[in-house]
């Protein structure tokens, strides 16, 4: 049985037009993939955010919301529409990796989708490179 999933990315300013535009060169137009931004007027945001993830929340087994900065003020919203709703799973501080694997498993119609495995792959997508330490390296 295929079920059916969905993906919110939401943010501060441009985060999510940012994700929306680094999905289209990666992967092409997702349908699955909503993207909503918190601007000045946080009421309308607010509203907006509820109305989507109630109608995906109602016609999707499955949503999975990423937001910019675990407790601010999108991912405190989102956490609070979702509050009363099993099906919706919430991260906070999310990176581009965590949203593609969460995309590509929904292409692959992977059908439980693991959310450890996704902060998983969030946080060993973070890294540092050190110039002095590589030429360190190269040097011995």
């Amino acid at each position: 049985m295929n079920t059916k999933k969905s993906i919110i990315v939401t943010g501060h300013a441009d985060f999510a037009k940012g994700f929306k535009n680094a999905i289209k060169i990666l992967l092409g137009e997702i349908s699955q993939a909503h993207f909503i931004d918190l601007q000045d007027d946080f009421s309308s945001y607010k509203i907006e955010l509820e109305n989507l993830i109630q109608e995906l929340s109602a016609n999707t087994d499955k949503v999975f919301i990423f937001t910019d900065l675990a407790n601010g003020s999108p991912f405190s919203v989102a956490s609070n529409i979702s509050t009363d709703l099993p099906n919706v799973k919430v991260f906070g501080g999310s990176n581009l990796a965590m949203v593609l694997e969460t995309i590509t498993q929904i292409l692959y119609g992977i059908e439980k989708i693991n959310t450890d495995e996704i902060l998983l792959v969030g946080k060993e997508s973070v890294t540092l490179f050190e110039a002095d330490r590589l030429s360190t390296i190269l040097n011995d």
